[in-house]
């Protein structure tokens, strides 16, 4: 999860930073011309940095949830439950009593 915030934080970095760097060129005393070609290039910049850092952040995100469901699929078996019974957990209004019982009053 650690790695999720640090992308996220860094993706809102970049965004406001090349917004502050719009900004400023606005302010700049220079001609429309190139003040507008200045901001083409740096919103050019900003749109592949922010592809790129939600690419990342997407990575990131399905390798947390891939670790979340090897661990739930361990923390089931080494409890005894079959792939099978595991199954039921996701539908708990068609499990055996036997799974929902155990289920509830061991995990919560």
């Amino acid at each position: 999860m650690n790695k999720v915030m640090w992308k996220v934080s860094g993706l809102l970095f970049v965004t406001s930073s090349l917004v502050g760097l719009i900004g400023g060129l606005l302010a700049a005393p220079q001609s429309g011309a190139r003040t507008r070609k200045k901001m083409h290039r740096a919103y050019e910049n900003m749109k592949d940095q922010v592809k790129h850092d939600v690419h990342d952040l997407q990575e990131s995100v399905a390798n947390v949830a891939q670790q979340g469901n090897t661990y739930r699929k361990n923390w089931l078996t080494a409890r005894g439950l079959s792939e099978w019974e595991q199954g039921f957990l996701k539908f708990p209004s068609i499990a055996p009593a036997k799974i929902t019982r155990w289920y509830s009053s061991d995990a919560h």
